[in-house]
Parts: structure tokens; sequence; C-alpha cells
């Protein structure tokens, strides 16, 4: 018996053959699809140049980690890059974020041209003058977007994506748990969040857009040491739609204390610090870990992060 490769195309439906020759006739520009680098080293380099449109990338860990903070330095690269990022927020008013973002954007300055810190950087008039300078390249590419009520729901953050923007934008959603739903739909939280993250996933896929979410953890887990993803809301949903899924959590706590415990001063250096951990990447490899300092009195992460050389404590423990 002879199978013969069909050619005949539908509206849900293409052969091999006309994906191929779709993929040959391309421009060279087309071949490769977006990265939405996030600006952080070594992070773009083991996500092989950042995220991609259609990805679904999760931010998750205890309160207080940086996840708020890591997804606004995000969205400044994204849109610093010549893509598109609306920042979703239900945690934060729009001047709250701009706050935070000016203390941000100073001190990424300051970093770019290496210019010494000049004091604090708290926000200030002269400084929001200094922002709307800097800004002024990229700033129309960065929306702010206050999750308020009820309204803010699934269709409500759909309709603020652009269809020209399509290909070249980035949806942040802070946090992915607050976007609200029908009162009595859901039986348990663990299926609202299932169907908060299939919806998501879904408008990436349909909208052709990256959407990066911001995702809490269970109370019970916050005694834990180390979260990792299953500690968090709907973990098994989170973790089966998610492209790329990222813990992030305090080093002093993460590490194994073998590495802490007979070293003050590497102790406390590793208060500064944060773990970056990579659980999930479709794109490329997983179960890495990376090491970041934290500027958090200024809202910021310093972008030139290391891969993590000492053992956490659940490599520990379960090695014993």
């Amino acid at each position: 018996m002879t199978l013969e490769m069909s050619t005949t195309t539908t509206a849900n439906c293409t052969s091999l053959l006309d994906l191929l020759r779709d993929r040959v006739d391309r421009p060279e520009a087309d071949v490769h699809p977006t990265r939405f680098r996030t600006g952080m080293f070594p992070l773009d380099e083991v996500l092989g140049s950042g995220f991609r449109p259609q990805d679904l990338v999760l931010i998750s860990g205890r309160p207080g980690a940086g996840k708020t903070i890591m997804a606004l330095q995000w969205a400044r690269a994204v849109a610093q890059q010549g893509a598109n990022a609306i920042y979703v927020c239900f945690e934060h008013s729009p001047e709250s974020l701009l706050e935070r973002f000016a203390a941000l954007e100073a001190v990424s300055a300051q970093r770019e041209t290496r210019t010494p810190p000049r004091g604090s950087l708290a926000p200030s008039e002269s400084r929001l003058a200094d922002t709307l300078d800097r800004a002024a390249a990229y700033g129309r590419r960065l929306s702010f977007a206050a999750g308020s009520g009820r309204d803010t729901n699934l269709d409500a953050i759909e309709r603020l994506i652009d269809r020209d923007a399509e290909g070249n934008t980035v949806l942040f959603v802070d946090y992915l748990q607050k976007i609200p739903t029908e009162r009595g739909r859901f039986s348990s939280e663990d299926d609202r969040t299932a169907y908060l993250v299939e919806s998501l996933k879904d408008i990436a896929l349909r909208r052709n857009i990256a959407v990066v979410g911001v995702v809490a953890a269970e109370r019970d887990a916050l005694r834990e040491r180390r979260l990792r993803m299953h500690h968090m809301r709907g973990s098994s949903a989170l973790m089966y739609e998610a492209d790329i899924a990222i813990v992030l959590n305090e080093k002093h706590r993460a590490v194994s204390k073998t590495h802490l415990a007979y070293d003050a001063v590497r102790a406390e250096s590793a208060k500064r610090q944060i773990v970056l951990s990579l659980e999930k990447n479709r794109n490329g490899v997983a179960d890495v870990d990376l090491d970041f300092t934290k500027d958090f009195a200024n809202y910021s992460i310093d972008p030139a992060g290391t891969f993590l050389a000492e053992d956490l404590v659940d490599d520990v423990l379960f090695r014993e």
C-alpha cells in the first residue's frame, strides 16, 4: 500500500508540503521568529535569545521575591528593543508603577552608561523629568493598565492588544490569579486557575503574542525554604500550559546551609541575591539555576547574573 502526501489545505489543516513550501518561499527575516529579550544575562542566552510570540511565560515565587520587579524590568527591555509591552497590574495603580519605573530607569541608565550612583534613587520630580527624557525613544511602546474590580476580565485584557502589533507584542499580567471570573463558575481555586492559564495561552496563540504571567504561591507552601512550581496555586495546569516556567527564591533561604554556615561574608552576600530557577523551557534547556543581585530599594535586579555555583537545599536533601 502506498501512502501519498496530500497537498490539500483547509481552514484548519495544512499539509507538510505546503508548510515546507511556505517556509522556503518566505523572506529570511520571516523564517527566524521574533525573540523578546529580557535584558538579563545569562538568562537570554539560556532561552535562545529570549522568548517568542505565542509563548506563555510564568514567573512565580513567594511574596517579596522580586516577581513584579523582574516583570517590569522585562517590559522595559521589550519596549527598548522596538516591541510593544502591555503591563496589566492588579496589585498597583499605573501611578504607583510609574514611581517604581522611574527608580528602575534611573539605576538602569547608570548601569548602561557606567556612571557611579549618586545617593538615593527614590522618585522625585526631577527624576521623573529625567525619566521622561530617557523614555522618549520607547515610552509609547510601553503601556500600563490597572486591573480594577470585575471590569478587567479576560475579554477586557484581550481588547488592549492592537491587531496591527500582533507578532510584536508582549502582554504582562500581574498577577494571574487576580483576573476576575464569573462568581460561582468554578468549584475550586485550582479549577479557576486552570481556566485562566488556559485562556492566556489561547490568547497568546490566537493573537500571536507572548504572554508573561506572574503567579502566586499556595499559602501553606510559604513555609518551604525553596519554592518550586508545584507550590503554586493550580500548579498542574500552570506547568502543563507554560512554555517557560521560572521560580524566584531568596538565595539565603534556598541554598544549602553547608555553603553559608561557616562563612559569614558569603552568608551576608546571599541576602542580597536571588536564585532564578528555569524549571521548564520548551524552546531549549531547563532545570537551570541562575544567580542575580537584587536592588529592591530601586525596584531593580542587576541584569548581569551568573550560573549558580552552590547546591540548593532540596538538591542536598535528595542526595541524602
